[in-house]
């Protein structure tokens, strides 16, 4: 998997709906614990998803057996959603494992129309109508002709989800002025401008 092609996902609901439906899908997640030696793997399911106390509890596949080391990080890869999860393990054992939910999950950027990139010191932006009381006005980063990566704060981060409906009411683009659109995925940045945090969302533009 390419990094370039994966958006990370950090927002804890969507997490949490990501490893939910993986539980329900019973399908085979590849495991591993070194990055360099990846051909060092195993399969296994999530057996149980704890979501008081955010743990999973994993079961190796077929006749395999788990064989992994307690202080080390934990990878699995699942081809469903072609997700990639990184976690650590809280009881180990050959025929089972109970981990921590992950606190790095990545999953495929499955768009292929060409983008166009305004980076991070942007002069483009969009006015968003999140509820009847709630408007902000956000830069945007990056666009396409179905969507827009946009910047927001914390506290705009904290409000969405993925596959929230939100109203794009301005826009220095003059092509999403008075459009309606889905959040469809959410990412902390590395890089904070002003000493703010800031957050990168996705959205795809339905009408």
């Amino acid at each position: 998997m390419e990094d370039l092609k994966m958006v990370d996902i950090s927002n804890s609901t969507n997490v949490k709906k990501i490893l939910k439906d993986l539980f329900k899908s019973k399908k085979n997640l590849r495991i591993w614990q070194s990055i360099e030696e990846t051909k060092n793997y195993c399969y296994g399911t999530i057996q149980s998803f704890a979501h008081m106390d955010e743990t999973l509890e994993m079961i190796p596949a077929d006749d395999q057996a788990f064989d992994f080391d307690k202080e080390i990080n934990l990878y699995f890869h699942s081809h469903f959603k072609d997700t990639l999860f990184k976690t650590t393990i809280t009881e180990n054992g050959p025929n089972k494992i109970k981990i921590k939910r992950p606190s790095f999950v990545k999953i495929r950027d499955i768009r292929t129309e060409e983008r166009k990139v305004f980076g991070l010191q942007s002069y483009q932006t969009a006015n968003l109508q999140l509820t009847a009381k709630l408007n902000s006005k956000v830069k945007i980063v990056d666009s396409s002709s179905t969507g827009l990566g946009i910047l927001v704060n914390k506290f705009l981060f904290d409000k969405l989800n993925e596959g929230d409906i939100i109203s794009i009411t301005d826009s220095t683009l003059p092509e999403f002025k008075n459009r309606t659109a889905v959040v469809r995925n959410l990412a902390a940045l590395d890089k904070q401008l002003n000493n703010q945090l800031l957050f990168r969302i996705g959205i795809e533009i339905l009408s």
